[in-house]
């Protein structure tokens, strides 16, 4: 597989407290704005924002590793008016194939608080349909988010990841 510029930079379940996540979140009404100055950064030519209850993540494609990875940790920051280092320990980062496997693992549900959760795939799909409203996706990131939303369909489709418990909110009520 040949290099693909894509970075990912993101906090989700493992990685942060809920408080933290719930501070980062992206409301759906903010998401053109963010959008917008996301494609701002110096580095960044293409970017999609996954935010969820679970997880907030900037894919980004990008001209370099390290001035995209700034940028991307800089957007959050900006973002939420809070300094890096408030966050920057819950922070986690995937470049090239590693950002290819994280996000099919997204799509997938493998990478959920229950695994196999029906929601993610819709979250995943809203997510790049909201970037290509506002054109912040072009070859690269459109590319890629079309497989991983067929990754994570057929995943669903050809697996039993699906056959569980259908949410998060399915096993807290059954608790």
């Amino acid at each position: 597989m040949s290099a693909v510029p894509v970075l990912v930079v993101g906090v989700n379940f493992r990685s942060a407290p809920l408080e933290l996540l719930e501070r980062l979140t992206v409301d759906p009404e903010l998401r053109p704005k963010a959008l917008a100055r996301l494609l701002d950064a110096e580095h960044v030519h293409e970017g999609v924002i996954v935010s969820t209850c679970n997880r907030v993540e900037v894919y980004v494609a990008v001209s370099r590793f390290h001035g995209g990875a700034g940028d991307a940790r800089r957007f959050l920051a900006d973002l939420h008016g809070g300094g890096l280092g408030e966050f920057a320990d819950h922070l986690y980062e995937y470049y090239e194939e590693r950002a290819v496997r994280h996000l099919f693992a997204v799509a997938a549900g493998v990478d959920s608080m229950v695994v196999g959760e029906a929601q993610i795939l819709g979250q995943v799909r809203e997510a790049f349909q909201a970037a290509q409203a506002e054109r912040t996706v072009g070859p690269v990131l459109s590319s890629l988010f079309a497989q991983a939303i067929k990754v994570g369909r057929r995943a669903r489709r050809e697996t039993g990841i699906g056959a569980g418990l259908a949410s998060t909110l399915t096993v807290g009520l059954r608790v």
